[in-house]
């Protein structure tokens, strides 16, 4: 499904559908745009814009990242929130669950505290 099919969502549809396309420039107005028209949806109109949403918002993240994934060194899963890189292993970073346990496996080096991605 994607927005289109969601009529419910017409307002902000064409903002977003440029953004998501090649051009950047905007993004913080249909961002805003789609917020302000999300919130006043019903749970269940908003889990059919999240999940259509989903396969569009990832591409545009890796493209805001420069095409760059990161992965967390201790569970292989993909970083989206806090991001903890250690000082003294280059590549190394840990998601905000590992992090918390980083004692068990990680203790001997310095992993500073969380910084967004």
């Amino acid at each position: 499904e994607s927005l289109r099919d969601i009529p419910e969502m017409t307002t902000c549809r064409a903002g977003l559908e440029h953004v998501l396309g090649e051009d950047l420039a905007g993004l913080g107005q249909a961002v805003g745009d789609l917020a302000r028209e999300f919130v006043v949806q019903p749970v269940e109109v908003q889990k059919r814009v999240a999940e259509a949403l989903s396969v569009h918002l990832v591409p545009l993240i890796d493209r805001l990242r420069g095409g760059r994934r990161v992965v967390c060194g201790r569970c292989d899963e993909r970083i989206w929130g806090g991001r903890m890189k250690c000082r003294e292993c280059p590549g190394y970073d840990l998601c905000e669950g590992c992090y918390e346990k980083r004692g068990e496996f990680h203790g001997e080096h310095e992993v500073p505290a969380p910084r967004s991605t």
